[in-house]
């Protein structure tokens, strides 16, 4: 509860833009847009060529999809298309990628500077699009979202969600002036009363708390079924169990600098890129 009470503040574990190293289980930092997209990107990647590497006929051991949430800013963005461009030519079939399609960043409407079709755009980029029309209360359209786009393996696929930001505030919904700021009490106050929430502030009752308490134990269990899995696969394939725990940890095999190239003055010329070349193939 505290945490939520510091959502944004100095030190929180909460921040706006979530940090690796200093809150439990963020594994990268974003906060550039199109970041977020890229980062996504590159995790489908890994999910896909770690499965290529080590899954066995009689053992799937990497089996996971990636999700991301981006919103309009991130679709200006260059870094964004250029990484969903590599997506749909590699065929990321286990991405799947929400689209916050509400018209509003920062600075306004997105009529100002961003009118292009998204959808058409990620055709082109060979992506499957789906569009949930009712984002702010289509939770049954959304699910059957998700279920589509896990049964389209060769693609990957972009979910567009219409929402209205701000959504159930009486006046600053759909507007930028939610976008990055706090509603403050006032406006608080007066969409607790749109929404018909007539609970204190911070307060959980019981039936959401039971709702989200139920996902302890389920994952607790996906856990234990795949360490069981792990443990036999690691039975069959003591070599390849190995490598995948040491590339989960992030320890180098021993000696790993040894099979870097050595040079000398006496070396010819080369580019520093072909340089680099040749020590990244090496690693």
């Amino acid at each position: 509860e505290d945490d939520l009470k510091n959502f944004r503040q100095w030190e929180s574990r909460t921040p706006g833009h979530p940090e690796n190293f200093e809150t439990p289980g963020v594994e990268v930092t974003t906060g550039p847009l199109g970041q977020g997209i890229a980062n996504a990107v590159g995790l489908a990647l890994a999910e896909k060529h770690l499965a290529a590497r080590f899954n066995k006929p009689d053992n799937e051991i990497i089996d996971h999809y990636t999700y991301v949430i981006l919103g309009d800013g991130c679709q200006m963005e260059g870094i964004a298309n250029e990484a969903c461009s590599l997506a749909g030519h590699w065929g990321l079939g286990k991405l799947i990628a929400f689209y916050d399609d509400n018209h509003i960043s920062i600075d306004g409407d997105t009529e100002i500077a961003f009118t292009e079709s998204v959808d058409k755009r990620f055709e082109g980029l060979g992506w499957h699009v789906i569009w949930v029309k009712n984002g702010n209360t289509g939770y049954d359209e959304i699910r059957a979202a998700i279920k589509e786009a896990k049964a389209v393996k060769d693609k990957p696929t972009l979910i567009k969600v219409t929402t209205t930001i701000g959504y159930g505030s009486p006046n600053k919904a759909n507007s930028y002036s939610v976008h990055g700021s706090a509603l403050g009490a006032k406006e608080v106050d007066a969409t607790r009363k749109n929404l018909g929430w007539p609970y204190e502030p911070f307060h959980v009752p019981e039936d959401v708390k039971g709702h989200w308490s139920r996902h302890v134990p389920q994952g607790a269990a996906l856990e234990a079924e795949w360490n069981a899995k792990f443990s036999a696969y690691e039975k069959n394939y003591k070599e390849e169990a190995a490598e995948l725990k040491s590339i989960i940890t992030g320890e180098l095999p021993a000696g790993w600098e040894k099979a870097l190239p050595t040079y000398t003055p006496e070396s010819p010329a080369d580019a520093t890129r072909n340089l680099s070349q040749q020590n990244l193939n090496a690693l």
